[in-house]
């Protein structure tokens, strides 16, 4: 496997994993992940997670779909490199939109809180959403390990992954998981729409998957409920990367512009996060953006992105560079660029003039 921007997926594969890949060995989990033979789903295999969902008393319920959860379906073996185009998100993007009839409704709402001049022209869709925390939830251009518990409480987180790999090839949408009081039945501006490449259960109760970050996905129902089948399957929008403002801004000259000056902001406030000992703000040592970037860039090696071209290597390098400098943040600020998602040109300013705030913050810390 590659180097992750997040906690690496381990290499090892001395394991009692049954049907277990190297580098997909959740050793970095709890000792519960660590010890329990895994029942491994790659990618390549054609899989059917069935769940039910009785209507009589929960014990009855949660027995009958033990059952069913026990009933995984595996043809083919072999492991998924994140450089392989997973078919996924592809699959998604060919389904018809939709558009609702309560549209601008919807759009008024105070609880969705979006206006019609942010939209982009990207379709709407439906996709299945699962709540993730923040620590385990993945950057676009990153792998990450979630762990879910499967019960009466969580059936819906069950049923989104369920309805994902049936309907939409494994693609999937992740929100961060919040827990204020007003957000348990709102959703957040914003989330990843991520490929499942991998899952492990451990037990009946507990699930593991391995998500590969492809793209921004704005909500447009922030306050859907489950559907009939338990998936929570709001209506989203992919987030272009590259549009008119982009090319009303300048284009590429603006761009490059705007990425010369991340780089070098990124440089000096790790230099100074070391001097100072403060990372509240994240890590901005360890790895250089340049090393970040490269991370990034073969994770999505292939993948497509919304309105570049496979070939266009400098806008890309730029999208690289952008969600490179996101996933090393710690979790607050990493929370509030994945819930509000924007094309690159404002992703860029925006990460600008929070490492040069950052940047200031530091330099006068020096000063004391």
């Amino acid at each position: 496997m590659m180097a992750l921007l997040a906690s690496p997926l381990p290499q090892g594969s001395g394991t009692n994993c049954r049907h277990a890949s190297p580098g997909l060995w959740p050793n970095t989990f709890a000792g519960a992940f660590r010890r329990a033979p895994l029942l491994r789903v790659p990618e390549s295999c054609a899989v059917a997670l069935v769940v039910g969902y009785a209507l009589g008393a929960r014990d009855r319920k949660w027995q009958q779909g033990a059952s069913r959860r026990r009933q995984v379906c595996c043809r083919g073996s072999g492991s998924v490199e994140a450089s392989e185009v997973a078919a996924g998100a592809q699959l998604w993007r060919k389904l018809p939109a939709e558009i609702p009839d309560n549209l601008e409704k919807m759009l008024r709402s105070a609880q969705n809180d979006i206006v019609r001049e942010e939209l982009d022209p990207t379709p709407f869709r439906r996709l299945a959403v699962i709540r993730v925390p923040i620590d385990s939830m993945p950057c676009v251009g990153q792998l990450k390990q979630v762990a879910l518990t499967i019960g009466d409480a969580d059936s819906g987180q069950y049923a989104s992954v369920l309805h994902s790999r049936e309907h939409h090839g494994g693609f999937i949408g992740c929100v961060v998981a919040v827990t204020s009081k007003e957000t348990k039945v709102t959703l957040p501006r914003g989330g990843i729409g991520a490929d499942i490449l991998d899952i492990a259960c451990p037990d009946e109760s507990h699930m593991l998957l391995t998500l590969r970050g492809v793209s921004a996905l704005r909500i447009i129902d922030r306050v859907a409920q489950p559907g009939d089948n338990g998936a929570l399957q709001p209506l989203v929008q992919e987030v272009l990367e590259w549009g008119q403002f982009e090319e009303s801004e300048g284009g590429e000259v603006a761009i490059l512009k705007e990425l010369s000056a991340l780089e070098a902001l990124f440089k000096e406030c790790g230099d100074l996060q070391n001097r100072t000992g403060i990372w509240a703000a994240g890590d901005l040592y360890s790895k250089s953006l340049p090393e970040l970037t490269k991370e990034v860039a073969e994770v999505l090696k292939g993948q497509e992105l919304l309105g570049l071209e496979l070939n266009d290597e400098t806008k890309r390098r730029a999208v690289f560079a952008a969600n490179a400098v996101i996933s090393a943040f710690g979790d607050p600020k990493r929370s509030t660029f994945l819930c509000d998602p924007t094309t690159l040109l404002h992703r860029l300013r925006l990460l600008t003039k929070f490492l040069q705030v950052m940047d200031d913050l530091l330099r006068s810390r020096l000063r004391k």
